[in-house]
């Protein structure tokens, strides 16, 4: 499966692009400049930030049928890492944003969540690849990664967005928005792991790395290797006649 995140308002709970874009950033340098000189316990307020109207409250969900146990967490940071990686199980994740690529990667670096996410699609992609339109960006994916568009979903703020993936036979889940506060919480999360549990299998366990093949193989031919210098050896002293003709069963 492939599951697609949208950043601003998804992942965080602020609009971090209009806010870049207030603070001057008309290019991705500038606010990858910008966005460096934020302090890291600002940076966590855009992603811990809680929503005014909501009745999302971490830890307090009931267990329910689908998705296992309710995991409990103490930030939404580490809410966002745990259930992203137990989703990590059935799909690929990928980042699906109208920010900027370098600004993405540097948010999630900082706060641990680089490593969930095998590819991030910007603005600048989105733009001279894809028409702007995250659908066709949706469908590209599916096509190269040899994906299933059945198993594959868009996490997005946006209701046109998830609209457009829809209309291109993909799933769509909104997030919703209080005051202009958004993010992805766990209900949501917990709620399409249940989704891909039911419905789908988990990925393929990943092969062992070339590397230790390699290293198994080498041993494996050093340890014949010496076998059969040691067969040679015991061979030599056995003989005493000269070395058979060429061709005959005994050549050494």
């Amino acid at each position: 499966g492939l599951i697609f995140v949208d950043f601003d308002l998804t992942i965080t709970r602020i609009h971090v692009f209009q806010l870049l874009a207030r603070m001057g950033a008309r290019s991705p340098n500038e606010a990858l400049r910008l966005i460096k000189q934020v302090p890291d316990h600002k940076l966590k307020s855009m992603i811990e930030k809680r929503k005014p109207a909501t009745v999302f409250t971490l830890n307090k969900y009931p267990e329910q049928d689908g998705g296992g146990k309710w995991a409990k967490y103490q930030t939404r940071v580490e809410m966002l890492l745990g259930e992203f990686k137990r989703l990590g199980d059935y799909a690929d994740l990928i980042i699906l944003s109208r920010n900027y690529e370098a600004v993405i990667d540097n948010v999630l670096s900082r706060l641990g969540l680089g490593g969930l996410f095998k590819h991030i699609i910007g603005s600048e992609q989105l733009m001279t690849k894809y028409q702007s339109s995250k659908g066709k960006a949706m469908e590209h994916w599916v096509e190269r990664l040899k994906g299933n568009k059945s198993r594959t979903i868009l996490i997005d703020d946006s209701p046109p967005e998830i609209e457009d993936a829809r209309s291109r036979h993909m799933s769509g889940l909104t997030v919703k928005l209080s005051e202009f506060i958004g993010g992805i919480d766990q209900f949501e999360l917990h709620k399409l792991r249940a989704w891909f549990e039911r419905y789908h299998e988990m990925k393929p366990t990943q092969p062992q790395p070339a590397a230790n093949t390699t290293t198994a193989t080498a041993s494996k031919k050093e340890e014949t290797s010496k076998e059969e210098q040691s067969e040679t050896g015991s061979k030599k002293k056995q003989l005493s006649a000269p070395a058979p003709a060429a061709g005959s069963d005994g050549a050494l």
